[in-house]
């Protein structure tokens, strides 16, 4: 599978998370442990790890402008 469709893939499971919340619940949203109850973490190595924590630092840091 390319690095592209893994990102992409990655990304739709952040956006599906926080899909529909508030900017104030995305702040409070425990994006761990919904990471955790899809044992989605054990599967990812380092980079990819590193990757997806950026993505939600950088949607939660949007999120923090509106609140």
């Amino acid at each position: 599978m390319s690095d592209a469709h893994i990102v992409r893939g990655l990304l739709g499971v952040v956006l599906s998370a926080f899909n529909g919340k508030t900017a104030q619940q995305v702040l409070d949203f425990g994006i761990e442990k919904y990471f955790s109850s899809l044992d989605l973490l054990q599967h990812l190595n380092p980079t990819r790890d590193n990757g997806l924590q950026a993505m939600v630092k950088f949607i939660r840091a949007f999120a923090e402008t509106v609140v």
